[in-house]
């Protein structure tokens, strides 16, 4: 394993002192590996993050053109069925006048006697 030198700073120095003993470390050196280790696992957590994250915004997306997708296909539906009721209605004949007034008497007698039926106790 290759050697490391570094050049402190005495007030580094004191504060490294002062951790070692406040937390139990063997020697400075050993709080300088932890403490070099614990940034790595950080560096490497906050990398997968950042991953997670560029996943989740690339699923996101894929969601939001498929919700565009079923919208378009949502309105190409409706404009069909609006164009098909409107050439059905344009082809249809109308029934001549007279079977039109039976058919309205008829309606209102069962339109009134069903009604009444409700009415009735």
């Amino acid at each position: 394993m290759p050697l490391r030198g570094l050049r402190l700073s005495d007030d580094l120095k004191t504060r490294l002192e002062q951790v070692k003993k406040l937390r139990g470390y063997r020697s400075v050196n050993a709080f300088i590996l932890d403490a070099i280790e614990e940034k790595l696992q950080r560096t490497n957590a906050v990398e997968s993050v950042s991953e997670s994250e560029a996943r989740i915004a690339a699923d996101f997306s894929r969601i939001v053109r498929e919700v565009r997708s079923v919208h378009n296909t949502q309105q190409a539906q409706y404009a069909l069925l609006d164009a098909l009721t409107k050439y059905v209605s344009t082809c249809v004949v109308e029934p001549p006048q007279d079977l039109l007034v039976s058919a309205r008497a008829r309606g209102n007698c069962a339109t009134r006697s069903g009604c009444a039926r409700l009415q009735r106790p």
